[in-house]
């Protein structure tokens, strides 16, 4: 037999009705139920007779709504802004560190690159740049970007290339969504193949990998990488996961343009490679 619906409201559309109100009243029905709370178990301990039944049932009453009170100063405490702190500490603080050391340790790990700056802080947004200057090659710096939105965090990158004699036309724009069936497909491609190890070491690991292909002038060609993480888990709440993810990031950045370096498709300008999301 189905049991018959409470008259009462749960506690949780209390904690949401408390959560909307002023601070100042917050903070004086707190004061209030505190105080009654205090002096219903004094009667209880001390009262007699219809005093003691009374303040029994008030404690009865006014401890669930306490609970209720407290709850919605949590969830204040956690709202918005505070969530907005917290992922632009791991943009701009967690991630920066992270790409700091691997290029301050570039000659014993053979990371690509020997400087990094905060080029486009976060400021409340969910993506940060970075620009990266490399250690030993010519080439001018590169800017990459690092999105995270709580429960998906992607890493996005421009590589220009120079077309290699013979390869085939491209289109305008081309399109490439790579999983572990379609890694056959990559191996064979003329310009992607040189970026096997980072698709599938990102494959691995767990990320969407899309590659687009964009058309150039005069056998030239641009290659915007994204590899995207859809989160089972809220990160921002656990210290592994955030050094997991930012060693991880910095890892990726360094063996994508170090492939790219190798594929003889490096492609220089004389400004900083910036991104144009």
């Amino acid at each position: 037999m189905p049991s018959e619906p409470s008259s009462s409201p749960s506690r949780s559309s209390l904690s949401d009705v408390i959560m909307t109100l002023p601070l100042p009243a917050i903070v004086a029905m707190t004061l209030l139920l505190v105080g009654g709370l205090a002096a219903s178990v004094w009667a209880a301990l001390s009262g007699d007779g219809h005093l003691r039944d009374l303040a029994k049932q008030l404690v009865v009453v006014e401890l669930p709504l306490l609970v209720a009170v407290i709850a919605a100063i949590g969830i204040r405490r956690s709202s918005s802004h505070e969530i907005d702190r917290l992922v632009s500490r791991f943009l701009d603080v967690v991630i920066l560190e992270r790409l700091t050391i691997a290029c301050r340790d570039h000659a014993q790990g053979r990371y690509p690159f020997k400087s990094v700056k905060l080029d486009k802080p976060s400021r409340g947004r969910s993506y940060a740049f970075y620009t990266l200057g490399w250690a030993c090659l010519p080439y001018a710096p590169v800017q990459v970007g690092v999105k995270m939105n709580i429960f998906n965090i992607e890493v996005l990158a421009d590589l220009p290339l120079r077309l290699p004699a013979g390869a085939p036309p491209i289109r305008e724009v081309e399109t490439f969504l790579v999983d572990r069936h379609s890694l056959g497909k990559i191996a064979e491609h003329p310009l992607l193949q040189s970026f096997q190890g980072v698709i599938q070491g990102s494959i691995e690991e767990g990320y969407a990998v899309r590659l687009t292909l964009r058309h150039g002038n005069d056998g030239q060609a641009e290659l915007h990488v994204s590899l995207r993480q859809k989160l089972g888990d809220n990160i921002l709440s656990s210290p592994y996961l955030k050094r997991y993810f930012a060693e991880d990031i910095a890892i990726v950045m360094g063996v994508l343009f170090d492939e790219w370096h190798q594929s003889g498709l490096a492609l220089d300008s004389a400004e900083p490679i910036e991104q144009r999301w």
